[in-house]
């Protein structure tokens, strides 16, 4: 499925703001720990973890150090957009993040490997799940064990319940809710109301389960790929998403200004090898 990348940035916001029905105060809302990586990424251009903390309204500032995995993962979705064609500098960008807002019985590296989700998403590749666990080769955590878990309960098709009561059997709550998250998503990557109506079903991690398959959905589909009756519900935060999503689209692009307000026209922007396959990639910014 090819989509604009602009309509997959869109589309993964707004699945997790669907899949929660637009929660405003939790630290995935777009008033917490989301909106505020959003506005600082936006404003600085770069990771600042001192000017996160200072827009996070004084209510919110007790979740530093306390966040699950799976919370911090939804919350630091802005970092992975903004440097998903990057995998050195995602890896370094999520684990600040981290560093910031996990509790400390909680794992860095999962949050590292949901970013890693998101970036293979944005590529739209049919082999979603065979790439990702590719990619994370030199990874040695729990995680990346469950996922392989997941890979083989999908290709084997494994019911909701059954895969649920496999993946919880051994593994901490934060970590399971990434892999029913990625479970529910590879069951029907390109139906996201299916993926999510699966995950919503997942009991008592259906909220953050929900969250973060309509958000992996969304990126994978594109926002022309979530069903008109889902959208027109949260049109006033699909709207006010869209512009914080375009902003941190033209920044990602080279193209934004912080005088302009509107995204100039754009012919075709895809990640990096997506629109011309070529051997070797480099950064633009970067010097040899």
């Amino acid at each position: 499925m090819q989509n604009s990348l602009l309509s997959r940035f869109h589309g993964g916001i707004v699945g997790s703001i669907i899949a929660t029905s637009g929660k405003k105060d939790g630290p995935m809302s777009q008033g917490g720990l989301l909106g505020s990586h959003f506005l600082s990424l936006i404003s600085a251009g770069k990771l600042d973890g001192g000017e996160w903390v200072n827009l996070i309204p004084d209510e919110m500032q007790h979740w530093q150090k306390t966040l699950s995995s799976s919370e911090t993962a939804l919350a630091t979705v802005p970092i992975a957009i903004f440097f998903h064609e990057n995998s050195v500098l995602l890896t370094e960008m999520l684990a600040k993040a981290a560093a910031i807002w996990l509790g400390p019985t909680e794992l860095g590296e999962d949050v590292i490997i949901w970013g890693k989700a998101i970036a293979s998403a944005l590529q739209g590749k049919s082999n979603f799940m065979t790439q990702l666990i590719a990619d994370l080769a030199t990874f040695s955590t729990p995680l990346r064990e469950q996922l392989e878990l997941v890979e083989n309960l999908l290709v084997s098709q494994t019911g909701l319940e059954q895969a649920r009561s496999i993946l919880r059997s051994s593994k901490k709550e934060s970590q399971t809710e990434i892999a029913l998250a990625l479970y529910c998503f590879g069951y029907t990557p390109e139906n996201f109301g299916l993926a999510v109506l699966r995950a919503l079903n997942t009991k008592r991690e259906s909220m953050i389960v929900a969250a973060l398959t309509g958000a992996i959905a969304g990126f994978y589909n594109g926002y022309s790929g979530i069903p008109v009756s889902w959208r027109l519900p949260s049109s006033t935060n699909s709207a006010q998403s869209y512009q914080m999503t375009k902003k941190l689209f033209a920044l990602w692009s080279g193209v934004y200004f912080p005088e302009t307000t509107e995204l100039p026209p754009t012919i075709a922007c895809s990640s990096p090898g997506v629109i011309q396959k070529r051997a070797c990639l480099k950064i633009i910014s970067q010097k040899p």
